[in-house]
């Protein structure tokens, strides 16, 4: 275990990129950029070779053969704002700016191995072009889970916060999504608000002009990457604000360091405003249309319990997390608590928001997928679950804990191999006839076993 511990890190950067290179995206085909993902790419493919956000080109690109759906397969060529007579785009451009580091890094590798006559088609949508640049899933769920054990190992064990790690990792979809659709948003979600997160425990501690700056641009990216998140940052922003009313007043909010995060942010959210206005010809638009959030008519819980990508019945252990995470505030485990407040009242609000979506199943999702980025919250509740545990039951903790672990991450990680290889996308699912029953059953026919 002592050794798990200190190669922890090591340990899972070497599964996540064996499985990235070995595995391609749904059922496997060869390439890392589909489904909603296009449209997020499409950002960078417009932005660097077409120096614009107008899509009408870049939607009519041919796909290669050995790609499946089109480059538009949503059609999106003949969906033209009336006010601009552009080509609409649902999608953020927050994930684009998360991966043009590694779009950069590709392009000029890619021109540095043609001047040794080494050739590699450098087409946005080839092979290569689509796994360096979605490599950065990889790289973000990486740095993330880095930050979130900084976080927790403030208040628990180090062997403890390396357990629910590796749980958050393998009995989510947080594997999922960084292995098998790295071109949504989700990765870049959970990796913006956890270091938003782990910023904002800081905010008390580090009095420097350039904090502050990174703390507006994490911010401001998080928003990027999905607009709603803007009533997270709110509510974090509200949280501070009520802490530093009562150490000093209103005069110690405007003091000058806060206006630079004030500023940073209200900088770092100009390209949502201006690709609106590009787009749409209005900064402050909704591009679904008006009906596409259903206010009155929330779906909690059947977002949170059913067959259709229940959040917590198809991964329990988020469950469990949750529950753990409600209980440690109780206990009072934690300093700067009113942060941790503010992340349950993220998750519930979020909850609620997200439920009201037309969609609220999030589509052809692996669980509830658009609930990813509250990991964090997750993982601190399993971490004071195993830590309880590990203090009133040590005698059979070390036994118990790794062999119950390693069951349930065989027991998901077949889950999602069912999901990428046999599921169905368009239906709902009970995910425990089809792991016990349904899939067993078609593994046994194509193999032969039945006969």
């Amino acid at each position: 275990m002592a050794v798990l511990n200190k190669y922890f890190f090591l340990l899972v950067f070497v599964i996540l990129t064996a499985s990235f290179f070995y595995f391609g995206t749904y059922r496997n085909w060869p390439y890392k950029v589909e489904g909603d993902g296009k449209y997020y790419y499409q950002y960078l493919v417009s932005g660097i070779y077409d120096h614009d956000f107008d899509f009408s080109n870049n939607y009519r690109a041919e796909k290669y053969p050995w790609m499946v759906m089109d480059i538009d397969h949503y059609n999106l060529k003949k969906e033209v704002s009336e006010k601009t007579r552009r080509p609409v785009n649902y999608w953020t451009i927050g994930p684009a700016l998360l991966w043009l580091p590694f779009f950069i890094i590709a392009s000029l590798l890619g021109k540095l191995f043609s001047f040794f006559n080494i050739y590699i088609d450098q087409n946005p949508f080839g092979a290569y072009m689509q796994y360096a640049t979605m490599f950065s899933s990889v790289f973000y769920t990486l740095t993330s889970l880095y930050l979130l054990n900084k976080i927790i190992t403030r208040y628990y064990t180090e062997s403890s916060s390396k357990l629910s790690l590796w749980l958050i990792l393998f009995t989510t979809p947080l594997y999922y999504y960084t292995i098998f659709e790295p071109s949504l948003s989700h990765v870049c979600d959970f990796f913006t608000f956890t270091l938003v997160f782990y910023l904002s425990l800081e905010f008390n501690h580090n009095k420097s002009i350039p904090f502050y700056i990174l703390y507006g641009l994490a911010c401001s990216l998080h928003v990027l990457v999905r607009t709603q998140n803007i009533v997270s940052i709110l509510i974090m922003f509200t949280f501070i604000a009520v802490r530093l009313f009562r150490k000093g007043g209103a005069d110690h909010i405007f003091r000058s360091r806060y206006l630079y995060l004030i500023a940073t942010m209200a900088l770092g959210l100009l390209p949502i405003l201006l690709t609106n206005a590009y787009l749409y010809g209005s900064p402050f638009t909704i591009p679904q249309g008006e009906g596409f959030l259903r206010w009155s008519d929330p779906q909690i819980i059947p977002m949170l319990f059913s067959y259709r990508n229940g959040f917590f019945s198809h991964h329990p252990v988020l469950l469990i997390g949750t529950i753990g995470y409600v209980y440690s505030l109780f206990r009072k485990r934690y300093k700067n608590l009113d942060m941790f407040f503010a992340l349950l009242a993220i998750f519930i609000v979020q909850t609620y928001i997200n439920s009201t979506v037309e969609d609220w199943w999030s589509g052809h999702s692996f669980g509830q997928r658009r609930l990813l980025f509250i990991l964090p919250l997750i993982a601190l509740g399993l971490t004071f679950l195993i830590d309880a545990f590990k203090i009133n039951f040590r005698k059979i903790y070390n036994f118990t804990v790794p062999l119950s672990i390693s069951l349930v991450t065989i027991l998901w990680f077949y889950l999602t191999m069912i999901h990428v290889f046999i599921w169905d996308y368009n239906e709902p699912h009970n995910i425990y006839k089809w792991m016990f029953y349904y899939a067993p059953k078609i593994l046994s026919d194509y193999y032969g076993f039945s006969s």
